[in-house]
């Protein structure tokens, strides 16, 4: 075959009349000597090169042969093209790319893309990148990119972008992604900066969904504010694992408002713990469904103070056996005669000897048949001939 001096020596008409063959003949080093005028005479034949020959290509040439060369090559060559070469493209030669082109483009090509080969890219191309190009780019390229760029792409190239990725984001960028990010992932949410987090406000609980609300760090929403935690609700507040709402700090708990935790399903409000269910507000208290108000834990119940009881008159019946019996016994007696009689058979037969034994006898006198027939004999055998004693015929006949 001929030397690369002797190739260098032929004119590009020359080489213009070899037929495939032949230029695939080539070697690489006499590839490495052709200059633009030689590589556009080549270009109707130039998705025959083979890669060896394609990367042996001087990068000067490739940039001086214009987009004529570039549009000829196949998927084959572009995937062959090194770095170097690609930094040699000016805008016009990375805009002249068509889709098939672009999408030949490899990871490890795409990842050594630097910031003004980025940036020559067209909307259109980023729309065009597959989730393989998205999940190359590395962190300081995304951050590169434009508003335009980074909302071109749908759900499914944002689900592609690597934790390290989303994570390098700020407000900003995530914002004009926001019809995306109900599709993040789990690793994803987990990797947001709890920066662009808070300074995203309420379009941030607008723009996630329920899986990305309870994907969420304990960090995370830590660094939610007022506004952002005042904005869960329904379905998105629901979404909130038991585990998530047990780490807020009591404070922090408290911002929810009272329409707010009428919502609070059983395995949410189970997991409150009990500082921060005794600093509840009462009417908070009070607003708890049936089965959350059940789903307690008997800890959280003794926690409780005589006001947050009295608030709660209406669903005393509702209590468990194991939460009667945690309750303080101070605090039951301070509910007086009223809060008592709110008591049914079943919270009656769990009380305790000692709170049975620390009634008033207005407390004992105010009991109804019905709940007198629900004392067990263990609690009766219990009681002492104090409280016996303050018991009228009319009762004892009950």
């Amino acid at each position: 075959g001929l030397s690369a001096a002797q190739v260098a020596q032929l004119d590009p008409a020359s080489l213009g009349a070899w037929s495939s063959d032949q230029i695939r003949a080539v070697s690489p080093a006499a590839m490495a000597a052709l200059d633009s005028a030689d590589l556009l005479a080549l270009a109707p034949a130039a998705g025959g090169l083979v890669a060896a020959q394609v990367r042996a290509l001087a990068a000067e040439a490739l940039r001086a042969a214009g987009t004529a060369f570039v549009a000829a090559l196949g998927t084959g060559q572009v995937a062959a093209l090194g770095t170097a070469q690609l930094e040699m493209f000016d805008a016009a030669q990375w805009q002249v790319l068509s889709p098939t082109q672009q999408r030949a483009l490899t990871s490890g090509q795409v990842t050594a893309l630097s910031s003004a080969a980025l940036d020559s890219l067209t909307t259109a191309q980023f729309a065009g990148f597959s989730s393989v190009q998205v999940a190359a780019l590395r962190p300081a390229q995304l951050q590169a990119l434009d508003s335009d760029q980074l909302g071109a792409w749908g759900s499914g190239q944002v689900r592609a972008i690597t934790p390290a990725g989303i994570g390098s984001l700020d407000a900003q960028d995530l914002l004009v992604m926001s019809a995306q990010l109900a599709a993040l992932t789990t690793g994803q949410v987990r990797a947001l900066a709890t920066s662009a987090i808070l300074d995203l406000g309420t379009s941030l609980v607008q723009a996630l969904g329920t899986v990305q609300i309870g994907a969420l760090t304990s960090g995370q929403l830590a660094a939610l504010s007022d506004a952002q935690l005042e904005a869960l609700a329904g379905e998105k507040l629901r979404a909130l694992g038991g585990a998530q709402l047990a780490s807020l700090a009591t404070p922090r708990l408290n911002v929810l408002g009272t329409a707010q935790f009428a919502q609070l399903e059983a395995g949410q409000a189970a997991a409150l713990t009990p500082q921060q269910v005794a600093a509840l507000q009462t009417e908070d208290l009070a607003a708890l469904s049936s089965a959350a108000l059940r789903a307690l834990s008997p800890a959280a119940i003794a926690a409780l103070d005589a006001a947050s009881l009295q608030s709660m008159l209406g669903q005393l019946s509702l209590l468990g056996t194991a939460q009667v019996r945690a309750s303080e016994t101070s605090d039951l007696l301070a509910l007086g005669t009223a809060g008592l009689a709110q008591l049914g058979g079943s919270q009656v037969a769990a009380l305790s000897s000692a709170q049975l034994g620390a009634m008033s006898l207005p407390q004992w006198q105010a009991l109804d048949s019905a709940q007198l027939r629900a004392l067990t004999s263990v609690q009766i055998t219990a009681l002492s001939t104090e409280v016996l004693a303050q018991l009228g015929p009319a009762q004892f006949a009950q």
